[in-house]
């Protein structure tokens, strides 16, 4: 059924030529953008005249929908076939919640090792991290290998048994452990034999696609006996939600960046938090 608001809009246009009017070109700024990852999904324009076709709640769902396809830049990534944000800098392959945690923490001259390589790989470094990684897939090795190859600390390297592939001395120096590829029961039982016997350290290690893993990351929390923390939500590209899994060592911290900053949220503080700081001013940063 058509609301009597769109209705009246649709009257409005029977006298104008075909092609004219706000409803031709609503229908034209409909269209999603192939040609241009940059573009939103919708323009401005379009994300309006959808709205005179939904009830008030419907309006306000399609804020959650602009909210996770142009602020998280989830069509952007969905355009290009790729994990990146609404700038187009790339981010891991995790979960939204994921990211976010791990971008509000202090990366730089941090070593990480990861298990799989990708955009992660230059999410870590762009931030000043110093990254390993270990790939088993050639063709993606020689395309990471290239298209990261201008990257300051970023090292690469190709094995494809489990043993050569998980047995990584390089585990040893690191502070964040990222196990995203293959081979994944050995590089637990390696990872947490050398956290058992004290060669290894990490502050974090991440465990992306959790739900796929159940058993595999229940043989790493019952190994670490660390804080578990499981993010689950929708990812880059992707159109279903999946999980992350970051473990944290209780005898190691990483430092944040500053408060708080959810994507799309809103920067508020709340009125207790003022009265704690005083009348009418903010929170100390």
């Amino acid at each position: 059924m058509i609301k009597p608001a769109a209705r009246r809009h649709l009257c409005s246009q029977s006298a104008k030529p075909r092609g004219q009017g706000p409803l031709h070109r609503s229908l034209r700024d409909f269209r999603p953008s192939t040609t241009n990852p940059e573009d939103p999904m919708l323009t401005n324009f379009g994300w309006k005249s959808l709205k005179l076709f939904l009830s008030k709640k419907q309006r306000e769902e399609t804020k959650v929908y602009r909210l996770l396809s142009d602020t998280f830049g989830h069509y952007r990534s969905l355009v290009e076939g790729r994990p990146v944000d609404a700038q187009g800098a790339e981010i891991p392959w995790y979960c939204y919640p994921a990211i976010e945690f791990l971008d509000g923490l202090e990366l730089s001259g941090l070593s990480v090792f990861e298990y799989g390589s990708g955009n992660s790989s230059a999410f870590f470094a762009s931030r000043g991290a110093v990254v390993t990684a270990i790939e088993h897939d050639r063709e993606w090795f020689e395309i990471t290998s290239q298209r990261l190859a201008g990257l300051d600390g970023f090292a690469i390297h190709h094995a494809t048994e489990a043993k050569e592939y998980a047995e990584r001395p390089e585990i040893n120096d690191a502070d964040l452990v990222v196990i995203d590829g293959t081979h994944r029961v050995p590089c637990v039982d390696f990872v947490t034999a050398e956290i058992g016997a004290g060669r290894a350290k990490p502050a974090l290690i991440v465990f992306d696609n959790s739900d796929w893993y159940p058993e595999t990351i229940s043989r790493l929390e019952h190994a670490l006996g660390w804080w578990r923390v499981d993010f689950c939500g929708f990812t880059p590209i992707n159109t279903y939600t999946q999980a992350t899994t970051v473990f944290l060592n209780p005898e190691r911290n990483i430092r944040r960046l500053g408060p708080i900053q959810p994507t799309g949220g809103h920067k508020k503080i709340s009125i207790e938090e003022l009265g704690q700081h005083g009348k009418g001013r903010p929170a100390p940063q």
